[in-house]
């Protein structure tokens, strides 16, 4: 087993040679013997240069870790509680109602959009996550049984931050939308996931490319709906129903990213509270009824 980049098992690294990823040594840009670069992932001790050298997509100290285990607790909750709606002095709350806000292990990985079917317990699909930052934009899919993370692949939308994800319970697909990463900038592309695979959705028009917009499903109607964003902040909405983006609505809430949207299925209202426009923090509530946005008194 390597001790770092540069040395390993299989004596010195001839950076001469094309990879090989099954010869036995360490060649070509393999970070350890038969494993990172272009080959698959390597386990938990060998050498690495970057996260995705890594099958658990953490790289500390040029060294893969293991994935580390995360508690329930560490889970942002599936939908808004109540305080974080209520609460007048949020003044940017977790991106949207389905995000982990940080996973602390060997490496630092931070906002990490999570999207949580809802759905029977008899269904068995589990919370789904992808992408984030630490140290560099993640491109990885993972999935949570209650008890570990599952990494299911390590190819799909591009790696990425800053972005937005829900759940269409009427498709099973989860809709990925946004973000942002050093080679492409801002992003406004559309992903769904099958629970085997993802799949770019190609539209004629869309939503503007955003990073923090708020994404939620609203299940008595069918349509995922995309509230705002931010780089620079937007104040349109537009709804997803499969096959296109319908802009339908251009006013509403001011212009911000960072805010947080559910779902109320018992009175049919999509709920959006806070957010930020990069100069003001906002304590707002904000109802949508399929038609038209409602300021909520304070």
């Amino acid at each position: 087993m390597s001790s770092g980049p540069g040395a390993d098992g299989g004596g010195a690294q001839d950076l001469t040679s094309a990879t090989v990823c099954s010869d036995g040594r360490r060649d070509g840009d393999e970070t350890d013997v038969d494993c990172g670069g272009s080959c698959s992932p390597c386990g938990a001790g060998a050498a690495c240069l970057h996260a995705v050298d890594c099958a658990s997509r953490l790289c500390a100290n040029n060294l893969c870790a293991a994935a580390p285990d995360i508690a329930v607790s560490d889970l942002a909750p599936p939908d808004i509680a109540v305080a974080d709606l209520a609460s007048p002095d949020l003044a940017a709350p977790d991106l949207a109602a389905h995000d982990l806000a940080a996973r602390d292990g060997s490496t630092h990985v931070a906002d990490l959009a999570l999207a949580t079917p809802d759905l029977p317990a008899s269904v068995a699909v589990r919370p789904l996550l992808f992408g984030g930052y630490g140290p560099t934009e993640n491109g990885d899919t993972w999935d949570w049984d209650g008890t570990s993370w599952r990494l299911r692949t390590l190819t799909g939308p591009p790696p990425r931050t800053n972005a937005a994800m829900t759940w269409d319970s009427r498709r099973a697909r989860a809709i990925l939308f946004g973000g942002s990463n050093p080679t492409a900038g801002t992003l406004g592309d559309t992903w769904e996931w099958d629970d085997t695979s993802w799949s770019q959705k190609v539209t004629a028009s869309g939503p503007p490319g955003g990073m923090w917009p708020a994404l939620a499903f609203d299940s008595a109607r069918g349509k995922t709906i995309l509230y705002g964003g931010d780089n620079p902040p937007k104040t349109d909405t537009w709804e997803w129903d499969g096959t296109k983006w319908t802009q339908v609505f251009v006013s509403g809430p001011s212009q911000r990213g960072g805010a947080s949207m559910a779902f109320d299925a018992n009175r049919g209202k999509m709920v959006l509270f806070g957010g930020t426009d990069g100069s003001n923090n906002f304590g707002d509530t904000w109802e949508w009824d399929g038609a038209t946005w409602t300021g909520v008194p304070r």
